[in-house]
């Protein structure tokens, strides 16, 4: 009988995001990994959606670590705090723990068996290249092809449904946007993207003076950087410059136009004391 588990992947160790979080929390990579594997095995056991009632505090208390370390799982994206709300979120939730996504797992490593075990047996009776191909283009092959198509489209479905809903400039094209299809595909990326529309629709982003477009927003790493609270900052100001519509300031009167024409006149009289015109 099989229990609960997570997919986690087998270089994990050798993630960036690792390695920064190894560079924040001055913690070994054996540490880092343990710990984030708790989290993630605790997330499996206790949410629906990928959000508990959690604050980086009460994390420390319930796995290990201290709430410096998981606010540094926070940096690196792989947590998101919502203090208002109480709860903390796991960006790649859909694409990773739930029940769906181990699901899909679960269904890709059983179509790879079979492909894996059509073509040897194929290979084994010496067949041509292009019966070779023939396998690879067989029912079962199309039939994973379209169900990844159609689970994209749906993720497609989703992503537009929260950005329309979030109160942004809502995209009324039936289509997508160029990169939005290449965002979906990345692992994790929904999840991800649902958590910066939030933090976007909130007006958390004060980077921005005019309001972020879903094309925008579909750039790469665009909505890795809004979580990772790059844009929360106001944009620098240029200095500024010469305005010719600007009013003239009023000339002085009273005491100080008395003083400054008394200075006037004796550089003028030292001017010429001196000789000069």
């Amino acid at each position: 009988m099989a229990g609960e588990w997570i997919a986690v992947d087998c270089s994990l160790h050798e993630k960036p995001e690792i390695y920064e979080l190894c560079e924040i929390t001055s913690q070994d990579v054996e540490i880092c990994v343990y710990r984030l594997y708790r989290l993630w095995a605790w997330f499996a056991l206790h949410s629906a959606d990928g959000t508990v009632k959690a604050t980086p505090a009460r994390l420390a208390g319930i796995l290990c670590g201290d709430a410096a370390f998981w606010l540094a799982v926070e940096r690196v994206g792989w947590l998101v705090f919502d203090s208002n709300a109480g709860t903390a979120t796991l960006p790649a939730w859909e694409r990773r723990f739930s029940k769906a996504a181990k699901a899909r797992i679960l269904t890709a490593a059983r179509m790879k068996r079979m492909r894996d075990g059509d073509v040897t047996h194929k290979r084994h009776k010496n067949v041509t290249r292009g019966e070779e191909r023939r396998v690879e283009d067989s029912p079962t092959t199309t039939t994973a092809r379209d169900a990844a198509q159609g689970e994209q489209q749906a993720d497609w479905q989703t992503l537009v449904a929260a950005w329309n809903a979030s109160g942004l400039p809502p995209w009324r094209s039936p289509r997508p946007p160029r990169d939005a299809m290449a965002r979906l595909a990345e692992d994790g990326w929904l999840s991800v993207a649902t958590a910066a529309i939030a933090h976007l629709a909130a007006g958390r982003c004060r980077f921005f003076t005019d309001p972020v477009a879903l094309d925008q927003f579909c750039g790469q790493g665009f909505a890795d950087r809004v979580i990772g609270h790059k844009y929360d900052k106001p944009r620098k100001q240029p200095a500024q410059r010469f305005d010719p519509d600007k009013p003239v300031p009023k000339a002085w009167d009273g005491d100080d136009a008395a003083r400054l024409e008394a200075t006037r006149r004796k550089m003028i009289e030292s001017l010429q004391q001196e000789g000069k015109p």
